[in-house]
């Protein structure tokens, strides 16, 4: 039996057996809580990129700064778009496009822990569509733009409908989704017209002749002003009652206030007031307000009513 001092005690030995194992599954318990530690460090996962900027293990807070560091100064940088095969630059206030820092950072954190490897996040750019698509308009020849819109218009008291039909066009999303990916990046957006149906189908434009033009014309609606009422026949609704196709051939109808104003002038006339000669303030009916009101209740069946109301009178807006 060896001696309590013996130096090297065998690890055969169940005591010592013990100690060992205790040892080892320490060691790879520390070394697993180290490396959670480590994969889980920052709110950023790690191996996450943006914009060529390795964000990974950044809290929130130095991943947004690292991003407004490297791109706030490029903010004004003008994206470069080949349309059409004609260059252009576009300056990012003309369209309102700017980098969301916050929402981009967002995105980045929302992805997976990783412990090597690394993932491409894409950047928030916010840009308005409209103002794109009013900029690249302004560079196209109006004769490349071969897409007809539908309209409808009325004949007497006979709505005729005209149908769109598809041809080439912008598309909006495509070319907002090109300046987007290569603004900031140095690359140039491809943006080109392409072969697009008008917006509004065939069955849509039926639709609105069913559902607003006939039933709009098919009785008069009377307008209460106050304790005054006026009638409006069914011809002024049909002079009023207009349908606008936009440039992708979206028909969208709308009161034109003026030609309802213009075709019932006599009606609005016997409900207003002009300023009296001893300087007493005059009232007439609020057009802004009652065209969207009218609309409202062209679809209905008769009786149909709506409420005006009436503002102070402004010099020459009883003659529009």
């Amino acid at each position: 039996m060896p001696p309590d001092d013996d130096p090297v005690p065998s690890v055969g030995r169940p005591g010592v057996r013990r100690i060992v194992v205790v040892a080892v599954v320490a060691a790879v318990l520390l070394g697993g809580a180290g490396l959670v530690a480590y994969v889980l460090s920052g709110d950023v996962p790690r191996g996450t990129r943006v914009l060529g900027l390795d964000l990974g293990a950044k809290s929130r807070s130095e991943a947004e700064r690292a991003l407004a560091d490297a791109y706030g100064p490029r903010a004004t940088e003008p994206v470069d778009v080949n349309f059409d095969g004609a260059r252009l630059r576009i300056a990012p206030a003309d369209i309102g496009m700017t980098l969301d820092i916050d929402a981009t950072v967002a995105r980045a954190m929302r992805g997976p822990a990783r412990l090597s490897g690394h993932r491409i996040v894409s950047p928030v750019i916010r840009l308005d569509q409209a103002k794109l698509d009013a900029v690249l308009r302004r560079r196209v020849d109006p004769s490349a733009i071969t897409l007809i819109r539908p309209s409808i218009t009325f004949d007497g008291l006979t709505p005729r409908p005209t149908y769109g039909s598809a041809g080439t066009n912008l598309d909006p999303e495509a070319a907002a989704v090109a300046v987007r990916r290569t603004w900031l990046t140095g690359g140039v957006a491809a943006v080109g017209l392409t072969p697009r149906p008008p917006v509004s189908s065939r069955a849509d434009v039926d639709r609105l002749v069913a559902e607003l033009a006939e039933p709009a014309v098919a009785a008069p609606v009377t307008v209460r002003a106050g304790d005054k009422t006026l009638t409006l026949a069914p011809a002024a609704i049909a002079h009023g009652l207009v349908f606008r196709a936009d440039a992708y051939g979206e028909l969208t109808p709308s009161i034109d206030t003026a030609r309802l104003r213009a075709a019932a002038r006599r009606q609005f006339t016997a409900v207003e007031t002009p300023p009296g000669t001893a300087g007493a303030p005059g009232s007439m009916i609020d057009m802004a307000r009652l065209g969207p009101d009218l609309l409202t209740v062209l679809g209905r069946p008769a009786p149909r009513t709506v409420r005006a109301h009436l503002v102070a009178w402004r010099e020459g807006a009883g003659n529009a």
